[in-house]
């Protein structure tokens, strides 16, 4: 289902502090979308849009809107983040869509070495027209991984909202740690982070 992606460029760890991200709050706009970002529909109609305000925090944010089922992603128009050795890493955001169906949107972190696409983890909001936290990891990169990409990717008909979209390091951490431990993800909206209970 999940479809790896190639591109040439390659960007150093950027702009905001601790964020691999140019403009992952949309707050700057361009002429085409937003600034450091960029559509790329693969198959099917997409189309994307930053809105100036209605975001997370009431601010911009962007938006894809799919009138069928396809392929379609926001990036980041720098392409690759090269990785730091001995790194885990963070992917956050912030999510607010029409269609929670299984396979209809992802947040992704694709890792990709000197032979091309290794594999991909990835996250998805599970309750509709609500903004919710999502995250990707911390996850380690897989053996191999030099890069990595990072997707805000929809398959299927709806609106999907994106916000405060960032990748940071974290301390390289052991292996059997617990899932969600920094309590970023709450995809159901429930106030509970994910893989906790109260």
């Amino acid at each position: 289902m999940f479809t790896p992606v190639c591109l040439a460029l390659i960007v150093s760890l950027a702009a905001a502090p601790g964020n691999a991200l140019h403009n992952g709050d949309f707050t700057d706009a361009d002429a085409s979308l937003a600034a450091g970002w960029t559509l790329d529909v693969g198959i099917g109609k997409a189309r994307a849009a930053r809105r100036e305000t209605g975001g997370v925090d009431g601010g911009a944010y962007v938006e894809i809107a799919m009138s069928g089922n396809g392929q379609a992603d926001v990036r980041a128009t720098a392409g690759f983040v090269e990785l730091q050795s001995d790194a885990a890493y963070l992917l956050t955001c912030a999510a607010k869509v029409s269609n929670v169906a299984n396979g209809s949107h992802a947040v992704e972190l694709q890792w990709f070495g000197p032979q091309g696409y290794i594999s991909l983890d990835g996250a998805s909001a599970t309750v509709t027209n609500k903004w919710t936290r999502i995250a990707v990891g911390p996850v380690r990169p897989p053996d191999g991984a030099t890069r990595a990409i990072v997707l805000l990717r929809t398959y299927h008909g709806g609106t999907y909202g994106f916000d405060d979209v960032a990748l940071t390091t974290v301390q390289q951490m052991p292996a059997g740690v617990l899932q969600n431990g920094g309590f970023e993800s709450d995809g159901n909206g429930d106030g509970i982070p994910d893989a906790w209970t109260l």
